[in-house]
């Protein structure tokens, strides 16, 4: 049998919301991709097929970032139809996930263990622009704030966000 792939392409556009400065330029999107499999361990079976694996080993390495994407486009066409999902980097290369009606920043790591590197964006983009949230989304376990960023694993996140937690 032969594994069957669907492959989802979504234009992430570039967007500033109000940040003018040392922001790269206007029309560089960001394709999201997403490859059903990249949530799949390929199966001793079968080479070809994929097989689900337990929850610890779910996300590949762009896999945690697509399904955030995902929720955060469903969110936004159920729940908040006027808000728009835009990602930012600066001329320096800092770059921030998304921007999620323009007040809430997500960066999303698949890292297990949040180093103090890995919010550098975000503590980046809260120096030019002042947000309602920034939020770092990542498979540690131990939610807590760091500063003004809020780091959160991911299944915390979506439970916040489906509940309205970024919405004010």
């Amino acid at each position: 049998m032969t594994a069957q792939s669907t492959i989802v392409v979504t234009i992430v556009d570039y967007g500033d919301g109000g940040i003018h400065r040392e922001t790269v330029p206007k029309g560089t999107p960001v394709f999201e991709l997403l490859d059903h499999r990249t949530w799949l361990e390929p199966s001793a079976d079968d080479g070809d097929a994929r097989a689900a694996f337990p929850p610890d080993r779910l996300f590949g390495p762009q896999a945690l970032e697509h399904l955030v994407f995902h929720e955060l486009r469903t969110y936004i066409d159920t729940r908040h139809t006027g808000w728009d999902l835009h990602y930012w980097r600066s001329t320096s290369q800092f770059e921030v996930d998304f921007i999620l009606g323009g007040h809430t920043a997500i960066e999303v790591k698949a890292t297990r263990t949040v180093a103090q590197r890995d919010p550098r964006g975000l503590a980046a983009l809260g120096e030019v622009k002042t947000m309602r949230h920034l939020v770092l989304v990542s498979r540690d376990p131990t939610p807590r704030k760091v500063g003004s960023i809020l780091l959160l694993p991911w299944q915390d996140f979506l439970e916040r966000l489906w509940s309205d937690g970024f919405a004010a």
